[in-house]
């Protein structure tokens, strides 16, 4: 005769639907900020560039004035 699994057993996974729902929100979220900062770091680099030029450009007139 086969042994039936016990009532704890057969509602685990029930249980362990609104807690995979919860990692998969989590997971979202992170991914969403990771691509912010991404995003941000990507502007800052930018931003740094920039100014890196404008500053040679400044020294460069400032050499030549």
């Amino acid at each position: 005769m086969k042994a039936m699994p016990t009532a704890g057993y057969a509602y685990a996974p029930v249980y362990l639907i609104p807690v995979r729902q919860s990692l998969k929100y989590l997971n979202t979220t992170f991914e969403y900020l990771n691509t912010t900062f991404e995003y941000l770091n990507t502007t800052f680099e930018y931003l740094n560039t920039t100014f890196e030029y404008l500053n040679t450009t400044f020294e460069y007139l400032n050499t030549t004035f």
